[in-house]
């Protein structure tokens, strides 16, 4: 066992698309820097623990680790998750071993807020307005992150989003929760509004996601939705049995 603890940045499952080279990479942090690794291996395997990828090499892009899983390798495999990655990383000369989650998908579901949805919501958050309240030149950090959290809450309420035929399914919930991280971030001590304006959004991102209903896609290559309508947070009643409400 190695006695460097590195720290290995996961943001949720891997997206693999079916049939189409997709490229996976793993940054590896020690002490806040990159750490650069001398060797990269990658193995895959399918939710039936089926190989996929075997010990494949892959390369150093940028100090991270990244490897392109082929297309073909995937074209004749379901659809579905419980995947998993096997990153073999050589790392100041000594090898440590990541996992990570994955799933194959048809395309993976893009987030539909940008930062003109959130000047439209608040205009002083425009930084190219007449009285922008930051020195921001943009909120692409603000997004991505709430973007991620947004994704792993649907998934640890046993969601998955890629089945969502529309990524505006989603939209309220990320715009809401994108704006109570901006705000959370401004507030200090010497200007409360801003702690209560985040309050408000938070409020307004829960009652959006227990809003989230939508025809989930069974058979991603087909042209509509074809699956059952389900809720976000699945809703049971007393003394029934459970199952999913919409």
């Amino acid at each position: 066992m190695s006695a460097t603890a590195y720290q290995a940045r996961m943001s949720g499952p891997t997206l693999l698309e079916k049939g189409r080279d997709t490229v996976i990479s793993l940054p590896v942090y020690k002490d806040g820097a990159l750490v650069t690794p001398s060797a990269v291996v990658v193995s895959v395997w399918s939710a039936a623990n089926v190989s996929v990828v075997a010990a494949a090499s892959g390369s150093v892009v940028g100090s991270i680790a990244t490897y392109t899983v082929p297309a073909a390798s995937t074209s004749a495999l379901a659809y579905g998750a419980d995947w998993r990655i096997e990153w073999t990383l050589t790392l100041a000369g000594v090898v440590e071993v990541f996992q990570t989650d994955a799933a194959l998908v048809r395309n993976p579901i893009r987030c539909p807020v940008t930062d003109l949805d959130l000047y439209a919501r608040e205009p002083s958050l425009n930084p190219s307005g007449s009285a922008p309240i930051h020195s921001l030149s943009n909120f692409q950090a603000f997004i991505d992150d709430a973007w991620k959290t947004l994704l792993n809450r649907l998934l640890a309420d046993g969601q998955y989003p890629w089945k969502m035929p529309s990524a505006a399914v989603v939209r309220e919930a990320a715009l809401a929760l994108t704006l109570h991280r901006v705000f959370m971030a401004f507030t200090t001590g010497l200007n409360e509004s801003y702690g209560k304006s985040a309050d408000v959004y938070r409020r307004d991102y829960e009652a959006a996601y227990n809003a989230i209903r939508y025809t989930e896609v069974i058979d991603p290559d087909s042209p509509s939705p074809t699956g059952n309508k389900v809720a976000a947070r699945p809703v049971y009643f007393l003394g029934e049995p459970k199952r999913r409400a919409f």
